[in-house]
């Protein structure tokens, strides 16, 4: 009997949200830290695979330059998925900084039930000078007093795309 409740509750959806957030609120405070590879480190082999950890760090040392300190993060959306792979935890944030307002969306795979950020979203149009669009050369661009960006962000440069674990390029960074 207790082998079976310890089966079911590493499916329960709710402990897999639980999660998510903790990590997520983990990963938040990486960055008030300013500790960028340890935020690099709180992500799985998807992000490793599509972005080196100096690009990520650069990328994020440039979110900070521009957005400042996370002052807040509220919770307004959450899917929770089963694939083959295993579960994915799906999180959407309203999040205030110090300088504007964001939309980050996470998405967590758990490998061996540890949660992982296989992508990373963050919108605000105080990040539209960020990044290059996707599809560009490897070289990375500069813009006046912006960090240099790695070739895989796109969308007003927002977000670095990466591959999920299922081959498709879904997941963000």
């Amino acid at each position: 009997m207790l082998l079976l409740t310890i089966v079911c509750g590493s499916c329960d959806p709710r402990s897999r949200v639980e999660a998510g957030r903790i990590t997520v609120e983990q990963f938040h405070r990486h960055y008030n830290a300013q500790q960028y590879v340890a935020m690099y480190h709180q992500c799985g082999p998807a992000v490793h695979k599509s972005t080196p950890q100096q690009d990520f760090v650069r990328y994020e040392e440039g979110v900070r330059q521009k957005l400042g300190e996370l002052k807040s993060a509220e919770v307004f959306n959450y899917n929770v998925l089963y694939l083959f792979h295993g579960p994915q935890v799906r999180l959407d944030y309203h999040c205030v900084y110090a300088n504007g307002s964001t939309t980050e969306s996470f998405e967590i795979n758990f490998r061996n039930d540890r949660p992982l950020i296989d992508g990373y979203r963050i919108d605000s149009p105080l990040l539209k000078d960020q990044g290059t669009r996707a599809g560009a050369s490897q070289e990375t661009v500069e813009n006046a007093g912006a960090p240099r960006r790695p070739a895989g962000v796109h969308r007003y440069d927002r977000m670095l795309a990466c591959k999920s674990s299922a081959g498709n390029a879904s997941a963000r960074l």
